[in-house]
């Protein structure tokens, strides 16, 4: 679990212990690392509300805090779309 949660209400502190996961599983980040930069991507977007987080669901949101947190790339760019291309098997595996 996420310490400290960034939210009050326990349905999103499960999706973001869930992105936090993702980004564990996908890139070998250490549970640490990936809270650290899960809460930096919160911090960096407040733009970003919940709703957001849940429309995207955590394995997005894992491709994109990775993107722009480790990569230092921006998810709004058409390089993050040709890039998250690459995880697209991940996601079809998952699918099966």
């Amino acid at each position: 679990m996420m310490t400290p949660p960034l939210s009050d209400d326990e349905y999103v502190n499960r999706l973001y212990d869930d992105i936090r996961e993702e980004l564990v599983g996908i890139f070998s980040h250490s549970p640490a690392r990936a809270s650290e930069i899960l809460a930096s991507f919160y911090t960096k977007h407040p733009e970003c509300d919940e709703d957001f987080y849940f429309h995207q669901g955590p394995f997005n949101m894992a491709l994109r805090v990775h993107y722009e947190q480790v990569l230092g790339g921006e998810a709004s760019s058409a390089d993050f779309v040709a890039w998250r291309k690459n995880y697209d098997s991940i996601w079809n595996e998952r699918m099966k």
